[in-house]
C-alpha cells in the first residue's frame, strides 16, 4: 500500500505540472507517449509476438500523429471539432458494442479483431486528452477528477458496506454497492465543482459550456468509467494477465491506471464538442 500511494503521489504531481504548465506541442508529446506504452500493452491482449507489438504500436502512432497533422491544418475549426467523429464512434462504441461484449462474456480469439478494438480504445483517449486540454486545463481536469473521484469512493465503500458483487467473473472485487457509492461521490463533486464556479463569477451568469455539460452528464459518465474498467479487466483475463503491465510499482500498467478514462474521455469529448452544434438549433 506505501509503494502504491508513494506512486500515485509523484505521478499527480508529474501530471498536475505537466497540464498546467507543458506548452501544447510539449503536452501532445508526453501523451503520446503514454499512448504508445498503452498500445504496446494492449498489443499483450491480442498474443502479438515482439515484431508485431512493435508494427502495433507504430501504426498507432502513425494514425495518432496523421490525425493531429491534418486537424491542425485545419484554420477555421479546433482540434476537437475535427475529431467530433472519432469521439462520437468511441462513445457508441462504450455505450453499445463494450456493454454487450461484457454482458455476453465475448472471447474472440481473432487478434486483428482486438488489435483493431485496441484503435479505437486507445486513439480516441488520446484525441480526447489533446482536444479538451487545449479547449482547456480545467476542463481536462474536471472530467479526470469525475473518474478519480467515482472509482476511489467505490472502492472506499465498496470495501466497508460491498456485500452485492457487481460482474465477479470479471472483476471480483467491484460491488454494486460500491457503484452506488460512486454515483454518490461524483454528484457532490459536482456540486462543489458548480459552487466553485459560482463563487468565482458573478451569481447567476451562465456556468461555462464544457462545465455545464460535464455536470449534466455526470451519471452517464460514470457509467462510461465503469464500463472502460470492466472491459480492460475483462481483456486482462482472456490472457490470464492479473496487470496490463508492471510499469508503475504498485499499480501495474498504464492500461490499469487509465482503463476508466478510455471510455470517460472520449465520451466526454463527444458531448462538449458537439453541444455547440445543438446550441444553435
Amino acid at each position: 500500500m506505501k509503494t502504491r500511494i508513494v506512486t500515485a503521489a509523484i505521478l499527480l504531481a508529474l501530471f498536475a505540472g505537466a497540464l498546467l504548465f507543458a506548452t501544447p506541442r510539449l503536452w501532445r508529446m508526453l501523451t503520446l507517449g503514454i499512448l504508445l506504452y498503452a498500445a504496446w500493452e494492449w498489443s499483450s491482449f491480442a498474443r502479438l509476438q515482439t515484431i508485431l507489438r512493435v508494427a502495433y504500436v507504430a501504426l498507432i502512432g502513425v494514425i495518432a500523429t496523421a490525425l493531429l497533422a491534418y486537424a491542425t491544418a485545419q484554420d477555421d475549426v479546433s482540434v476537437g471539432q475535427v475529431w467530433l467523429p472519432w469521439f462520437t464512434l468511441a462513445a457508441l462504441f462504450w455505450f453499445t458494442a463494450a456493454p454487450a461484449w461484457l454482458l455476453f462474456g465475448w472471447a474472440p480469439q481473432q487478434r486483428a479483431l482486438v488489435a483493431a478494438t485496441g484503435i479505437l480504445v486507445l486513439v480516441p483517449t488520446w484525441l480526447a486528452m489533446v482536444a479538451l486540454r487545449e479547449l482547456s486545463p480545467y476542463t481536462l481536469l474536471l472530467v479526470m477528477a469525475l473518474v478519480w473521484v467515482a472509482d476511489s469512493v467505490a472502492y472506499f465503500v465498496g470495501r466497508r458496506y460491498g456485500k452485492h458483487k457487481l460482474a465477479p467473473a470479471i472483476s471480483p472485487g467491484k460491488t454494486w454497492e460500491g457503484v452506488l457509492g460512486g454515483f454518490a461521490g461524483v454528484a457532490i463533486y459536482l456540486m462543489l465543482a458548480v459552487l466553485a464556479v459560482i463563487a468565482t463569477r458573478n451569481f447567476g451568469e451562465q456556468l461555462p459550456l464544457p462545465l455545464f455539460v460535464v455536470v449534466v452528464l455526470g451519471a452517464p459518465l460514470t457509467v462510461a468509467s465503469i464500463i472502460g474498467d470492466l472491459f480492460e479487466s475483462w481483456m486482462k483475463r482472456q490472457v490470464g494477465l492479473k496487470d496490463s503491465g508492471s510499469l508503475l510499482p504498485g499499480h501495474g500498467g498504464v492500461l490499469d491506471r487509465i482503463d476508466a478514462l478510455t471510455a470517460t474521455l472520449p465520451v466526454a469529448a463527444a458531448a462538449v464538442f458537439a453541444a455547440p452544434y445543438f446550441a444553435r438549433v
